[in-house]
């Protein structure tokens, strides 16, 4: 499999927890045939701007991050039925899972993405 970016809302760090628009943390995991080969987190002000900004623009905001980390599939608890219309228009995945491990989310979203299952447990290798 090429690599494929996923992102992951994990605001507890370990799980798929929270809902995007309201994520304070997310992670971008690229993802090959060898498992994880990065993970990296960031802290992002959506929880904070979800109820502050227009829905427009508070959606730009989370689509211009994931244009600009190459994102091809999104997991998190929960995405609203008009983020997930504009996230399909560009071609990503959405899946919905809350409450499971964030690296195993990683490795299952990137195997139904390219539809090569990646070979690892999760943990990234040197």
């Amino acid at each position: 499999m090429g690599a494929c970016r996923v992102l992951l809302v994990t605001d507890d760090r370990r799980t798929i927890s929270g809902g995007l628009g309201r994520a304070s943390i997310v992670t971008v995991a690229e993802v090959d045939s060898d498992g994880i080969q990065a993970w990296q987190e960031h802290a992002v002000p959506w929880r904070e701007r979800h109820d502050a900004e227009l829905h427009g623009t508070h959606h730009d905001s989370i689509l211009a991050f994931v244009r600009q980390e190459n994102v091809r599939a999104i997991v998190a608890d929960h995405v609203g039925a008009p983020m997930r219309s504009q996230l399909a228009d560009l071609g990503i995945t959405v899946f919905e899972h809350g409450g499971i491990d964030a690296r195993a989310a990683a490795l299952a979203a990137a195997g139904v993405i390219t539809g090569q299952a990646a070979h690892g447990d999760g943990e990234r290798r040197p």
